[in-house]
């Protein structure tokens, strides 16, 4: 199936010898773009005789949208157009899938039971994707479809052989940024109370304490703030709150 666009909100995109259709969203919609959009996926799953979706939804002004048209026209249409099971597999921003009132409005796991159909919400896509290349019985509705979506959550830190040529050197880069500041934090502990003694005058077992005061106020800064960082990160993504903390941590080191 070629990729096709739906306008500029929506990209139809099929993963090559994975049987796996990727419907990306690229901007906030409404609602009769929402559902013009999953009519246009529906044509392509039927094209391509695809069962199993990867629905990139974090770019949705709201998930909440056309819940109730989703749950009482499309996905009831699977079956007689799809002819099988389908899976469908929710990415969500970390914000909308702590959110209750959206947690609400997504179908329980008994919901599916005896439907052509099961959905699953993930954050993140190789999770998602593992979830989606499952055997049948893995993602059948009940308790065990979240728990194997946790297992996937778990283990798509995991290095794996068959993971993308990029990813292990950026596992390198990180590594290497990790050790650099570690390094850069550790190699002035054995001089500090030196250096203190120096500046001030005073005696070393004084510059010891202060030495030992300021030790604790970066432990304590770090307890503090780690929690407000994790929040920015599932708000902002991570990728900007970890490129801001370095570009200050960048500044703080003259």
């Amino acid at each position: 199936m070629p990729d096709s666009t739906v306008e500029d909100f929506l990209e139809i995109t099929c993963r090559p010898g994975l049987d796996v259709l990727v419907a990306r969203w690229l901007r906030p919609i409404e609602l009769a773009e929402l559902q013009r959009g999953y009519v246009a996926l529906l044509a392509s799953a039927a094209a391509g005789n695809h069962r199993r979706w990867l629905l990139d939804v974090r770019r949705l002004n709201t998930h909440l949208m056309g819940a109730s048209w989703m749950i009482a026209q499309l996905l009831p249409q699977l079956g007689p157009c799809r002819g099988g099971h389908t899976r469908l597999a929710y990415l969500l921003a970390p914000a909308y899938a702590r959110d209750e009132s959206a947690d609400a409005t997504f179908p329980t796991p008994e919901y599916f039971i005896d439907k052509p159909f099961v959905g699953e919400r993930f954050v993140e896509e190789r999770a998602a994707v593992d979830w989606l290349l499952a055997p049948e019985a893995a993602t059948q509705p009940g308790r065990s479809t979240r728990c194997w979506g946790l297992a996937c959550c778990l283990l798509s830190v995991i290095p794996k052989k068959y993971m993308s040529p990029k990813r292990p050197a950026a596992l390198a880069f990180i590594f290497a940024t990790i050790l650099i500041d570690v390094i850069g934090l550790g190699v002035i502990i054995p001089v500090l109370p030196t250096l203190i003694e120096q500046l001030t005058g005073e005696g070393v077992s004084w510059a010891s304490q202060y030495a030992g005061g300021l030790s604790f106020a970066y432990a304590a800064a770090q307890f503090f703030f780690a929690p407000v960082i994790g929040g920015l990160s599932d708000g902002y993504g991570r990728r900007p709150v970890l490129l801001a903390s370095l570009l200050g941590l960048t500044f703080s080191w003259p």
